[in-house]
């Protein structure tokens, strides 16, 4: 087994034909893999892996009108598909929760 920094080091490692296999967060892999039609990138069979980032804001507990003005420009970042866009653009697939 050989262990990398991160995904983006395992996808170069993967290219360059030095492993057979690379594991990492699936951003990190779709970013370094994008267009290589050589490889595909599928979801690990693990039971407590979790499929995606959990995404959050941190505000003062007293703060709640500042946290519900993020969670709904969020919302609508999502809605419109700006978020996507953005995704798309680093070569990263944005999936909805």
């Amino acid at each position: 087994m050989t262990r990398l920094a991160n995904g983006v080091d395992a996808a170069r490692a993967l290219q360059r034909g030095d492993v057979a296999a690379a594991a990492g967060h699936a951003s990190e892999l779709e970013s370094a893999l994008a267009g290589d039609p050589r490889f595909a990138i599928v979801p690990l069979p693990l039971p407590r892996l979790r499929d995606g980032w959990a995404v959050g804001f941190a505000v003062k507990r007293q703060a709640t009108d500042l946290a519900q003005a993020l969670q709904a420009a969020v919302n609508e970042l999502s809605r419109s598909g700006e978020l996507a866009r953005v995704f798309a653009r680093a070569g990263v697939a944005w999936r909805a929760p």
